[in-house]
């Protein structure tokens, strides 16, 4: 649970310490097209919230992501710009440099390769030639147990309470009711009140990501004690690279069809080592270490 500090406040509610409670989750991502099977893309037609929450598998799925974090420039990026799925999936993916027009660049070294399912399985039988169908179920599952995969990326989950989500909908509820009844006037306003609480939570997931690039953006340079490469000219350490390359996309449902607010921010694993510039990875333990946390932000 994480308490978000809005960043404008009155002096006799700051006294209140006005807070916004908000759950974080930091999950490995691998699959770079997964937020195009219930998010929109495509931001030609005005669609209203009304339409997102009521019957978003009817009106196109969700809202499209959009671009944010330090490091868009660098990429020739801007904030708040819509995704483009053919740029974000190599990207993502592949980390393939969106300024190179082949699409042969990387951002730094190539993604790892690992075995993947098949051949730790046949290797697990090799092993045991004359093992029983049984056996080879059960050496199957440990195949997959064993399987290892890069993370090109992490998803950030910034989500709140169901009362918030329950509030949000009274207000598309009623919106819905005066749309049916004429009122489009009245709609209208309805509908910008459910708006309102679309943009404290994305205050709140602004203050989490402004947090969390700040603590948790580092990446390892050189070669650390164990690997067998150290060298006195060049000993392992740690290094700031605070500069993510962000996709946000805004969801007003679960995956069973539940209301659920939530904003899926996908982390690039790639960021750019302040002191040279260099793409390198950002470091797992950092993200990771931060789900759970009870902690307390305020945007800047």
């Amino acid at each position: 649970m994480i308490l978000v500090a809005p960043a404008v406040q009155s002096a006799a509610r700051r006294k209140g310490a006005l807070l916004v409670a908000v759950v974080l989750k930091i999950n490995p991502g691998f699959d770079a097209s997964y937020p195009w099977r219930q998010i929109g893309n495509d931001d030609s037609a005005v669609i209203s919230a009304v339409d997102y929450y009521l019957a978003p598998a009817d009106k196109g799925g969700e809202p499209p992501g959009r671009w944010t974090g330090r490091g868009l420039a660098v990429l020739g990026f801007a904030e708040g710009q819509v995704i483009d799925r053919a740029v974000f999936e190599p990207l993502f993916g592949e980390h393939s440099d969106p300024r190179d027009p082949s699409g042969e660049s990387r951002l730094g070294r190539a993604p790892q390769r690992f075995a993947s399912e098949k051949d730790v399985y046949d290797e697990l039988v090799a092993a045991e030639p004359h093992a029983s169908g049984a056996r080879r179920a059960e050496l199957r599952s440990l195949a997959r147990a064993q399987v290892r995969h890069a993370v090109p990326f992490w998803d950030v989950t910034v989500s709140v309470s169901k009362s918030v989500t329950l509030f949000h909908g009274g207000w598309l509820a009623l919106a819905e009711r005066a749309q049916q009844a004429g009122d489009d006037a009245r709609a209208r306003f309805l509908d910008r009140q459910a708006g309102r609480v679309w943009e404290a939570i994305m205050e709140g997931n602004a203050a989490a990501l402004e947090y969390l690039q700040d603590e948790a953006g580092l990446t390892r340079t050189g070669y650390h004690r164990g690997s067998g490469a150290e060298s006195t000219a060049e000993v392992g350490r740690w290094e700031h690279a605070r500069d993510w390359v962000i996709g946000s996309f805004r969801q007003h449902t679960s995956r069973t069809g539940d209301p659920q607010l939530h904003v899926h921010n996908l982390v690039l694993a790639k960021v750019v080592t302040e002191r040279d510039g260099q793409w390198r990875k950002l470091i797992r333990r950092r993200c990771t270490g931060f789900r759970g946390r009870r902690q307390r932000w305020r945007r800047r």
